[in-house]
């Protein structure tokens, strides 16, 4: 009866570089958009707000370990490369490939929108809405003439 087990082949090292700058890239994203959306939703508590903001990374850098840890090694950071290089985890030529595409990756690639209605809708504004404003409330039901 022939083995049947799905075996792991390694990833090649092209393949480890874009996981590793597509993964910089996107916690860079994280860490961004988290920090926004929890300044907004802590209503000027800092405490909260640093507390929502790394809950949000936190989750979201196990959520990129997870998915493509296997492939790159989940570095995303140019120190843990570093670490990596001087534990002899890797070679000179892999660390300099982990840390360009550190650095490179999330400088070329197109800036995305940050997910700012990932969690509810924008916070209502202090300022009163003028003609135009896209703050405008619409007339109530029920409360005009007639």
């Amino acid at each position: 009866m022939p083995d049947t087990t799905p075996t792991m082949r390694t990833p090649t090292t092209a393949r480890r570089l874009v996981a590793e700058g597509l993964g910089t890239a996107l916690l860079i994203a994280i860490v961004v958009g988290s920090g926004i959306r929890a300044e907004r939703l802590a209503a000027g508590d800092t405490a909260l707000a640093l507390l929502c903001n790394a809950l949000a990374t936190g989750a979201g850098l196990v959520a990129l370990l997870v998915s493509l840890g296997p492939v790159s090694g989940g570095h995303f950071n140019p120190v843990v490369t570093l670490s990596n290089l001087i534990q002899g985890n890797l070679s000179p030529r892999e660390a300099l490939g982990y840390v360009l595409a550190q650095f490179l990756d999330p400088l070329v690639r197109p800036p995305t929108p940050a997910p700012t209605h990932s969690f509810g809708p924008h916070p209502v504004s202090s300022k009163p809405a003028g003609p135009g404003s896209p703050n405008k409330s619409s007339p109530r039901v029920g409360s005009g003439s007639g």
